[in-house]
Parts: C-alpha cells; sequence; structure tokens
C-alpha cells in the first residue's frame, strides 16, 4: 500500500508522514481526484510556484512545525466531505 501511494502521489508521499498521509486519506474518503490535486498542489509548491490554497498552507506550516497544521486541515476537509454528503443525499 506504502509504495503504491508513493509511486502515484510521489509528492504527497515526500511531503507528508505516514499519520499524516492517513488522515489526509480518511478525510478525503480516499478520492483520488483529491490526492491526486493535492499531489499536484504539492509538486508546484515544491517547484516553488505560488499556490494558493488551504492544503498548501497547511503543507507548509507543517513544515519543522510544533503543531501539525496537515492533520488540522484533514478534520476540517472531513466535515466539509462529510456536510457535502449530507446535503446531497437531502436533495
Amino acid at each position: 500500500m506504502v509504495e503504491e501511494f508513493a509511486v502515484k502521489y510521489p509528492y504527497l508521499f515526500n511531503y507528508t508522514t505516514e499519520v499524516e498521509r492517513k488522515a489526509l486519506c480518511e478525510a478525503c474518503e480516499d478520492d483520488e481526484d483529491t490526492l491526486m490535486e493535492w499531489d499536484d498542489q504539492a509538486r508546484r509548491y515544491e517547484r516553488g510556484e505560488f499556490v494558493r490554497s488551504d492544503f498548501v498552507i497547511a503543507l507548509h506550516e507543517s513544515i519543522d512545525a510544533e503543531e501539525n497544521a496537515l492533520l488540522e486541515y484533514a478534520k476540517r476537509y472531513k466535515k466539509f466531505v462529510l456536510s457535502e454528503n449530507q446535503i446531497g443525499r437531502l436533495s
């Protein structure tokens, strides 16, 4: 599983810990489009491109930080996904 993740999402793999990856995957319910988007944002971040997103802000803040902004981001994202799923069911 780890090797498959590293191949599919190399930049996301390089910038995150196992705990962060697990939290992000759980938050997006292993949605490949979301994971590819985050991987692309991590790639652009690595290249020094300006990327304005909550994910990149959390990624940047998590590097060498005491508090893990990526884990907090994953919690917020999961709440968003759950609320979107509930709205979809009501429609």
